[in-house]
């Protein structure tokens, strides 16, 4: 409850940022220099609002993952079985942002010649293997935890207490 808790008052905390960020006069006009000369200035606006939509989700699902987490607490039936939903959805929505955000991060450098000019394939690499290797992680944790609340032990603690 106080990790979901803490990733709720950070995702407000991005959310204010980046609010702050895109509405401030440095940024609209960094925006429409970038456009006057990039020609496929289209992706900007797309980057922005996957970025915006992606913070929303994120504030979703963290404040469902508070509630779930007070539910599971209190030891209610509801609680552990909306936990359990909540880990998968949690994984799989961080699996789809990791890759999205590898692309979206793909782009912006490839557009901008950071990769060329970083010597290109090495930088590209890492960040698959980042991806990767925390895309792992987080699957095995998401069983870990799945497992533990779905065990004989644990449905009987929560069905006793109703």
């Amino acid at each position: 409850m106080v990790v979901a808790l803490f990733l709720f008052v950070t995702d407000i905390g991005g959310l204010v940022s980046y609010v702050n960020l895109t509405n401030s006069a440095e940024y609209q006009m960094a925006m429409r220099l970038m456009q006057t000369y990039e020609t496929d200035a289209g992706s900007l606006s797309l980057n922005s609002e996957w970025i915006l939509t992606s913070s929303i989700i994120s504030l979703v699902l963290n404040l469902a993952t508070v509630i779930a987490s007070f539910g599971l607490f209190k030891r209610m039936p509801w609680g552990r079985i909306s936990f359990i939903s909540l880990v998968w959805i949690q994984a799989g929505y961080y699996i789809a942002s990791s890759i999205g955000g590898y692309y979206l991060a793909q782009s912006f450098l490839g557009k901008t010649g950071i990769v060329q000019l970083l010597g290109g394939s090495g930088i590209m690499a890492f960040g698959e293997f980042a991806i990767f290797l925390s895309v792992i992680i987080v699957v095995a944790v998401a069983l870990f935890i799945v497992r533990k609340l779905s065990s004989a032990d644990v449905r009987r603690e929560f069905n006793r207490q109703h």
